[in-house]
C-alpha cells in the first residue's frame, strides 16, 4: 500500500480482479450501557466495571486500545471483541462516597472516545 498525498491516491496491490471499496473511518468507537451508570448510588463495594464498546468500521484492536481509570488510578480492561463488551474490576475495594470513572476507547485508526461519570458508593 502506497499513500501519495500530494496527488490525493493510494495504491496497492490486490491477488484478485474483484471489486473494492475504500473507506475513511473519522467516527470514534462508541461507548454505552455503562455500569454503573452516571450518577447511580450502589451499595457493592466489590463492583465490576462493565460497557458495551463498539466501533462500526475500524474496530477495536485490543485491549490496549481501551483504558479504564477509576479515581485517577488505571484499571486493567478485560474486551471481548465478539460480545462487544468491557468489563473491569477495580483493584481495591471501594471506599464509601463519590467515584469518578473514566474510560478511553481507541479504534484501529485512532479515532478516540471518552466518557466520563461518577457514581456513588453508600
Amino acid at each position: 500500500q502506497e499513500i501519495d498525498t500530494a496527488n490525493n491516491s493510494i495504491s496497492g496491490e490486490v491477488r484478485d480482479l474483484s471489486t473494492y471499496v475504500l473507506l475513511e473511518d473519522r467516527t470514534a468507537p462508541g461507548i454505552r450501557e455503562l455500569y454503573p451508570k452516571p450518577g447511580q448510588k450502589i451499595n457493592v463495594r466489590e463492583l465490576i466495571i462493565s460497557a458495551r464498546v463498539s466501533d462500526d468500521l475500524s474496530g477495536i484492536g485490543s485491549d490496549q486500545d481501551i483504558e479504564v481509570y477509576l479515581d485517577g488510578d488505571w484499571q486493567i480492561p478485560e474486551y471481548d471483541p465478539e460480545k462487544l463488551i468491557l468489563i473491569c474490576k477495580p483493584v481495591k475495594v471501594l471506599s464509601l462516597g463519590w467515584h469518578k470513572l473514566v474510560i478511553k476507547a481507541r479504534d484501529r485508526m485512532g479515532n478516540t472516545k471518552i466518557i466520563k461519570s461518577r457514581f456513588k458508593i453508600i
